[in-house]
């Protein structure tokens, strides 16, 4: 289906390194008070650590072709990437943005998930992924997202009691 297939297309462009969401973040900083402030300053090391740690060592060690690749006859829509495909960094980075925007907005966490869910279904749609690489980011991006959304809350609390001081 031509118009779904451009929707798909779409949505993963805006999933590409977490771009979408850091304009989201962006958004939530500027517009959204301290909660906003907050929210992105969880989120953003969550996506870029979450992006690094997939793209940088997790596909390096597991060294999985992509569809394309492995089988001549899949079918792919876009540009045939040259990364490994397990798991998808798509996935990853949206569950952990998805994972760390819940928690500050939980009024708008099923549209969050939705979105994070629209951008891994889209990997598996146009051929890039195999399901099994979209659950894996998921679950990867889930759990980083909220490890690193964690470890920004413990510095600031440190931080503010003055643990982080010299001394302190």
């Amino acid at each position: 289906n031509p118009l779904a297939t451009s929707a798909m297309v779409f949505v993963s462009t805006v999933g590409t390194h977490g771009v979408g969401w850091a304009l989201l973040a962006l958004l939530a900083a500027t517009t959204g008070g301290r909660r906003g402030r907050r929210a992105a300053a969880e989120m953003l090391p969550a996506l870029l650590l979450t992006n690094t740690f997939v793209e940088q060592v997790v596909k390096r060690y597991f060294r999985r072709r992509r569809p394309f690749v492995a089988n001549a006859r899949a079918l792919v829509v876009g540009r045939q990437t040259a990364s490994w495909s397990f798991p998808s960094g798509h996935s990853a980075v949206s569950f952990a943005c998805a994972s760390v925007l819940g928690r500050s907005y939980p009024e708008h966490r099923a549209a969050l998930y939705s979105a994070a869910t629209l951008i891994a279904f889209s990997r598996v749609y146009l051929g890039h992924h195999y399901p099994i690489d979209v659950l894996t980011g998921a679950t990867l991006g889930e759990g980083s997202g909220r490890a690193v959304a964690w470890s920004v809350r413990r510095l600031r609390c440190a931080r503010r009691s003055g643990e982080l001081l010299p001394g302190g």
